[in-house]
């Protein structure tokens, strides 16, 4: 469980770092923002109660899932802002199945209660980006030529 939540944050956490630093969208951006800040919130409170656990917890690693998906992301170009939703919605049902399995059965109470408590913070992201995913691109319209009003 440690091992694919903490890979799941830093995929998150980085992600987000290539939308604030690639996309000109206002809503992607924001969602970035708000990945960052929440994501790694949601990894030292992890950290904390692994140790407090007595537990180790695992390097800051990527898994090669989420390491194959960021390679994805930084090499999508114009179609950034498109692939990095898609992704974030795939990525975030993966982690709330992940973190909802663990509440309900992990074999740490302390992890069990973190992942309870990151449940409703990954639902918000999920729906978030779904909501992105499904804002239409904004249509440029060329303004009026006063010359041409007849």
């Amino acid at each position: 469980y440690m091992e694919r939540a903490r890979s799941g944050d830093l995929w998150e956490i980085q992600s987000a770092q290539l939308a604030l630093q690639m996309s000109q969208n206002a809503g992607v951006r924001q969602l970035g923002q708000t990945l960052t800040t929440d994501h790694t919130q949601l990894r030292n409170t992890m950290m904390g109660a692994a140790r407090s656990a007595g537990l180790t917890p695992p390097p800051p690693a990527l898994l090669p899932q989420h390491q194959q998906m960021l390679d994805q992301l930084r090499m999508s170009g114009a179609n950034f802002d498109a692939a990095y939703t898609t992704l974030q919605i795939a990525a975030h049902q993966d982690a709330l199945t992940l973190h909802q399995n663990y509440a309900s059965g992990g074999d740490n109470a302390a992890l069990r209660t973190v992942a309870g408590q990151a449940v409703p913070v990954i639902q918000g992201h999920l729906s978030h980006a779904q909501m992105l995913s499904l804002t239409p691109p904004p249509v440029y319209e060329a303004p009026e030529d006063p010359g041409e009003r007849g």
